[in-house]
């Protein structure tokens, strides 16, 4: 059992880098989608109101 917990212990710290590397992926991708005119949102296929859903979410919820 003990083995167990110190091995779950040790994945933390990779767990914790990964996750804050998924928040600020998309944090940067809420910015850039934010600055992103009409016609960059059409050249990507990404419409104003998919913009506007994806840019309004909090980084942390997918």
């Amino acid at each position: 059992m003990k083995q167990n917990a110190l091995r779950k212990m040790a994945r933390l710290p990779m767990k914790l880098i990964n996750q804050w590397d998924k928040w600020h992926h998309r944090s940067r991708t809420h910015e850039y989608l934010a600055r992103m005119d009409s016609r960059m949102l059409k050249d990507i296929g990404v419409t104003e109101a998919d913009r506007m859903d994806e840019i309004s979410k909090p980084f942390w919820r997918e």
